[in-house]
């Protein structure tokens, strides 16, 4: 009877001092995967840049964090001038294909662009994601990226009524082996 209490004690004692491998960020959220949401992921040109579609992009925006950037907007821009800082990261939720990506940093971006859509009265601004910006509040998205791309800048096509000439400009430049930031178009 010994015998079978001294092996169950040791069982009990190899099997509670095994060391538990830790659950990577994000993978208890359930869309999340590596080669979709994870830092270390290969950028995916072919899905975040697509030369035969547009893609389409929801945000979703608490209404408490809206009013913020309105206020934060009317703060930089309210002079009628340029802006002299930086607009304010809110948190936003990030839908594309199914899936969704969590408490990603909106923000308004630009100069010229931003300050001559606010004031002519347009609400088609240029914004800036960054998929890993409230990481510290939200460890689960310690790392999230979009496709292997931490930040990406949506434009306003600000002045160009053909919707067109940034992505047509890409296409161009690389064409003649000149590089370039990508460009590829999406519903917002």
């Amino acid at each position: 009877m010994s015998k079978y209490y001294l092996v169950l004690i040791l069982l009990l004692a190899m099997v509670s001092c095994r060391k538990e491998a830790p659950v990577p960020p994000g993978f208890e959220l359930e869309d999340w995967t590596i080669d979709t949401h994870a830092g270390d992921a290969t950028p995916n040109y072919d899905i975040v840049f697509p030369n035969d579609k547009v893609n389409r992009f929801d945000i979703v925006i608490e209404p408490e964090y809206w009013e913020v950037l309105q206020n934060n907007l009317n703060e930089v821009l309210g002079s009628g001038g340029f802006a002299t800082e930086t607009p304010t990261y809110v948190p936003s939720q990030v839908y594309f294909n199914g899936r969704q990506w969590y408490d990603v940093g909106f923000r308004f971006k630009g100069n010229s662009s931003l300050s001559s859509a606010y004031n002519t009265g347009k609400s088609k601004f240029p914004i800036r994601l960054e998929f890993n910006h409230f990481e510290d509040e939200n460890p689960l998205i310690w790392g999230q990226s979009f496709y292997g791309f931490q930040q990406l800048s949506l434009a306003n096509s600000f002045k160009d009524y053909s919707l067109m000439r940034e992505k047509a400009a890409d296409d161009v430049f690389r064409e003649f082996g000149i590089p370039t930031a990508k460009a590829a178009f999406y519903r917002v």
